[in-house]
């Protein structure tokens, strides 16, 4: 019989920076489905209003940090891409 070492997580508290509510939403839910639990999300529009929420409190989860050009819909940089 195995016993427990550390006591089970309720709920996760996690920053999500992401400027679009539909994102924002999936991202929850996919937390959510991924972790089991209800996941407590503290939203910020921009990396200036996440790194507020850090200060105030670290969440349970780091943040992953991308570059919003990276994320435009095309490849900037890498060369891939090109010709399409």
């Amino acid at each position: 019989m195995s016993q427990k070492t550390k006591k089970e997580r309720e709920r996760w508290d996690i920053i999500v920076a992401e400027d679009n509510d539909d994102h924002a939403l999936l991202i929850q839910m996919a937390l959510e489905r991924a972790a089991g639990i209800p996941v407590d999300v503290r939203r910020a529009r921009n990396g200036e209003e996440a790194v507020k929420l850090l200060e105030e409190s670290p969440p349970d989860l780091p943040p992953a940090i991308g570059s919003e050009d990276a994320w435009d819909g095309r490849t900037r940089g890498t060369g891939a891409g090109k010709g399409r």
